[in-house]
């Protein structure tokens, strides 16, 4: 409306408003929970308006301040989910934050039988008992043959659990039938990687309040690590790896079992840890693979995907919430099914066994880590980086930039005292890489498939330095046969050559890494020796064993 607004406005257009949208009727309602921090902001904020979108990280607190809306608004208020667990997590909470003094009528079934209808309805997973008072539904409850429940446009305030989802085609059918007077949305990830989230705003309206993630991950009171795995998985024989599907490669990955029992070792070394676990991936033949290999030495492994039956799935849940509390969790799970949405807060350690790219994505599977828990410490993520394989390894490099954008930092290790580091950036590497060239003692090996003259002659002048030391330095990068400027690059590595570094080419090279003394290694997507872009990131590890795993996959 604001938009629409301000184009009549410009245009010196004098327009007659007429609102249709539902008030909805007066409920009797108080919060009787407590906001914290940054909540009561967050707040204050999305009841300036009369829609918006609260876009914050996991733990953050969205229920608690959609509850504390409800009680301000006094409205009767319908909440809309996208899964069956969410139905019951919602009501559960809002019966903890809600005092709600209004009384329903006792409603007679079909066969006479009487039922007293809860305050808070729910609607979705055989449950079919809208109050008219604040009700939860499951959206794709709310239609039926292409037609939505005429009974949603009776309430005053809709709110949109997860509403990055609003887009889909069916969701937005449902939005599209609301009268209320209030819209908001709830989301960690309002940006979607097809490019759709305007459609989000369409129906909620813009984000009113955002909470930066990596502020909010330095406010808790735990630390938060990736401990990246580098993988020996190679693409078969005969594939062309131009050729080959991300689908393909996924089938693949399910079968490695070099790669399954690397995964399997670390959840087992972490459940002997005293550590719960949660093992995602994006096959459903994968948890049943993994599943099988740890449940050898793990008792009560909990395997959870979307084709099991609602009760198979109700029995699950209520398993896992009533595991006592000294007793370890280990779940394995497809990330469609269990990567938003899920609440067990005693969960500390993520295990990404397929690769994923998208940050939202990355945000919603870390976000499982970081509920409040008693004694929780660390949260760690295993990072699966399969750099043998370009598209693997493109696709790791975004969640590297992904856990720099989440206040995570990296370490080689699951022990305490493993030496750690910050995720970088190109606005921030530099001073900390060229140190390490400086002080290197025997060795640098800098693989940087592409090659610039203003930085190699920046960079030259730390090499000198270490050249003066005797230290060995080699530089691998593609032929300047590779660059349509051929002349050019062949003056860059004469340049290199004649300074006495030793110069190894290899064509079609991807990947971008330094390793001095064998030791400390630089990996990510920054060439370091030409210029690249603000959102490129590379990180710090002190490791001899990813040096030499790098070391193999080059083969110089």
């Amino acid at each position: 409306e604001s938009d629409v607004r301000k184009v009549l406005a410009e245009a010196g257009v004098e327009a007659t408003w007429s609102d249709n949208t539902n008030s909805g009727r007066h409920i009797k309602v108080e919060f009787i929970g407590t906001l914290r921090e940054e909540q009561p902001v967050a707040a204050e904020e999305m009841l300036k308006y009369e829609d918006g979108v609260l876009a914050a990280t996991t733990a953050f607190g969205k229920t608690v301040i959609a509850a504390n809306l409800i009680a301000e608004r006094k409205v009767n208020t319908l909440i809309l989910v996208h899964r069956q667990q969410l139905l019951s997590q919602w009501a559960e909470r809002l019966t903890e934050f809600l005092k709600i003094d209004e009384e329903l009528p006792v409603l007679a079934k079909k066969r006479g039988r009487k039922t007293q209808q809860s305050l808070i309805g729910q609607i979705g997973a055989g449950k079919n008992n809208p109050g008219g008072i604040i009700d939860v539904a499951i959206m794709q409850s709310l239609s039926s043959g292409g037609e939505v429940k005429e009974w949603i446009k009776n309430y005053g305030m809709v709110i949109v659990d997860e509403c990055h989802h609003v887009p889909a085609f069916s969701f937005e059918q449902i939005l599209k039938n609301v009268h209320a007077k209030y819209v908001y949305g709830l989301t960690a990830t309002p940006a979607r990687r097809d490019g759709h989230h305007p459609i989000i705003f369409m129906h909620c309206g813009p984000v009113r309040y955002s909470v930066d993630a990596r502020k909010q991950a330095e406010k808790r009171p735990f630390e938060h690590y990736v401990i990246p795995r580098f993988t020996s998985f190679r693409m078969p024989f005969e594939k062309d790896q131009k050729e080959i599907s991300i689908q393909e490669l996924y089938s693949e990955i399910v079968i490695n079992e070099f790669r399954n029992q690397l995964i399997s070792d670390d959840v087992i070394n972490a459940f002997q840890n005293g550590r719960n676990s949660l093992v995602l991936t994006e096959r459903v033949a994968h948890v049943a693979e993994l599943a099988n290999k740890l449940s050898e030495n793990i008792p009560d492994v909990i395997a959870l995907t979307g084709g099991m039956g609602a009760r198979e799935t109700k029995e699950l849940l209520i398993r896992i919430s009533e595991t006592q509390a000294g007793k370890q969790l280990t779940l394995i799970a497809t990330g469609k099914y269990i990567g938003e949405g899920f609440d067990e807060a005693r969960l500390d350690t993520l295990f990404l066994a397929m690769p994923i790219s998208w940050k939202g994505t990355l945000q919603q599977y870390a976000g499982r880590l970081h509920r409040l828990f008693e004694n929780k410490s660390e949260v760690q993520i295993y990072d699966y980086a399969d750099i043998h394989v370009r598209m693997l390894e493109k696709m790791y490099n975004k969640r590297l930039a992904g856990y720099a954008s989440i206040g995570y930092k990296a370490k080689t290790g699951s022990l305490a005292d493993e030496s750690v580091d910050i995720i970088f950036d190109s606005n921030n590497f530099l001073p900390v890489y060229k140190n390490d060239l400086i002080n290197a003692a025997r060795e640098i090996l800098i693989v940087s498939p592409f090659v610039t003259k203003r930085r190699v002659l920046q960079m030259l002048e730390l090499m000198s330095v270490a050249l003066d030391q005797k230290v060995r330095i080699t530089i691998m990068t593609r032929p300047a046969t590779d660059y349509k400027d051929k002349p050019a690059v062949e003056e860059i590595l004469n340049v290199l050559k004649t300074a006495g570094v030793n110069l190894v080419s290899k064509s079609n090279i991807h990947q971008k890494f330094a390793i001095i003394d064998q030791k400390v290694v630089w990996y990510g997507s920054i060439n370091l020796l030409s210029f690249g872009r603000a959102e490129e990131s590379i990180m710090r590890l002190n490791s001899s064993n990813i040096a030499s795993e790098l070391i193999r996959n080059i083969e110089y």
